[in-house]
């Protein structure tokens, strides 16, 4: 009884989490605010998405971890071994750069560029790390390995994948382009990788890090 207490706690978290991620992207309240004083940049629209997904994911994560984090991979005695991966991540930004079909865009205004910057630099590989590495595999390997134990990886694939389109249908929407969502999707592949082999999200927050400063 005790486990299955345990197993409906841990679900009743993300489901929370997920449900005020939901709630707070949909409404906008930052650049609905921002609009009311005249400034609209439709990047801002975007950071405030993410930014409720990086809150959910990282509180989501210090409950599940009872606040230490330590033992959910944030600190990893074989960050040099898995440091080899950071090539992989650099790899897949070359090729997503390479066969995109759009000129580097062009800013008016020094602070466009600037929130362009941060939002695509910064804000979507940590928070879609956080959430969906940090967050999602964590809970999913956690209640679910014994039962996946000779297809854990192509489980977890499956599932993360599953919530990535989901939430991109449902929270993102149009504004991320198709070359966008397929990077996303690699480096996601490769860091739920990376994660279920060192259980450390410090190289897939780099890596990603990387790969998107490469392609944006």
């Amino acid at each position: 009884m005790n486990y299955e207490t345990n197993i409906l706690k841990r679900f009743s978290i993300v489901i929370l989490m997920i449900a005020i991620m939901f709630f707070l992207a949909k409404n906008l309240f930052i650049t609905n605010y921002l609009s009311s004083i005249g400034f609209i940049n439709a990047d801002v629209v975007l950071f405030e998405k993410y930014l409720f997904q990086f809150i959910a994911g990282f509180i989501g994560l210090s409950i599940l971890s009872r606040g230490q984090l330590w033992s959910y991979g944030i600190n990893s005695s074989e960050f040099f071994v898995s440091a080899k991966y950071i090539i992989v991540y650099g790899l897949v930004g070359v090729a997503t750069n390479y066969f995109r079909n759009e000129t580097n865009l062009v800013f008016a205004k020094q602070s466009d560029l600037a929130i362009h910057s941060f939002v695509f630099y910064v804000a979507i590989p940590i928070s879609n790390i956080v959430f969906y590495i940090g967050l999602l595999q964590n809970y999913f390997e956690k209640d679910f390995a014994k039962h996946f134990s000779k297809y854990l990886f192509a489980a977890t694939l499956l599932f993360i994948l599953v919530c990535f389109i989901v939430e991109n249908i449902l929270i993102i929407g149009h504004e991320l382009k198709y070359f966008e969502v397929i990077h996303s999707e690699l480096v996601l592949v490769i860091s739920i990788f990376v994660y279920q082999k060192y259980k450390s999200i410090l190289i897939p927050l780099l890596g990603s890090v990387l790969s998107y400063l490469i392609v944006f």
